[in-house]
């Protein structure tokens, strides 16, 4: 009927109505929950940045302690390597004065043999000159003076040897008391780095 229209029409523009503002409110819900989505994605986003600048700042102090310790690194081997060098050095200068008067040792010992060897003959001839002028004294009368002459002189020449082999024993038995005393002191020296002074005889 007539009567029936106008208030249909009027429930349909209050239903619209309350369909238009229950939009609006999930509008408005929706635009707040995007601005605090983007409130939280800017807090994040700063909190990332101070992350990130944090973290660059200790990578930069952690590169930097690398380099020191690769520094010192470098430092600590080339020190080590000249020490190792200087001992090596010091070493081979020791063993090469050890084995020189080693070397002098053995010759004054040789020398000392043969000055003794000389020494004994010597004394050796001079027994045989004296007993054979004791033989000549003996036999005088039947022999002449002439001989008795030269067989003194040789006597004396022999005695002047032997002289002249003990003075030489006495030196060479010196010298080889000095080098003895030289490389017990050598061998006392304590080796160098061990942080302890060889005791050396006074």
């Amino acid at each position: 009927s007539d009567d029936g229209k106008p208030k249909s029409i009027s429930s349909t523009a209050t239903s619209s109505s309350g369909s238009a503002a229950k939009l609006q409110r999930q509008l408005q819900l929706m635009k707040e929950q995007v601005e605090s989505t983007e409130r939280q994605m800017t807090v994040l986003k700063e909190r990332h940045t101070l992350e990130m600048e944090a973290l660059k700042e200790e990578n930069a102090r952690l590169a930097e302690g690398l380099e020191q310790t690769r520094s010192a690194a470098k430092k600590a081997e080339k020190e080590a390597q000249k020490a190792s060098a200087a001992l090596k050095a010091k070493e081979s200068k020791e063993r090469k004065e050890v084995e020189a008067l080693e070397a002098v040792a053995a010759k004054v010992e040789e020398n000392l043999r043969a000055t003794t060897e000389r020494a004994v003959a010597a004394e050796q001839k001079v027994m045989q000159l004296q007993a054979e002028l004791a033989r000549v004294q003996a036999t005088l009368p039947t022999h002449s003076l002439q001989q008795v002459r030269a067989a003194s002189e040789m006597l004396d020449r022999a005695a002047n040897n032997a002289q002249a082999c003990l003075r030489t024993l006495f030196q060479e038995s010196q010298t080889l008391i000095m080098a003895s005393e030289i490389l017990m002191t050598v061998g006392q020296i304590a080796p160098a780095g061990d942080g302890k002074a060889g005791s050396q005889k006074p």
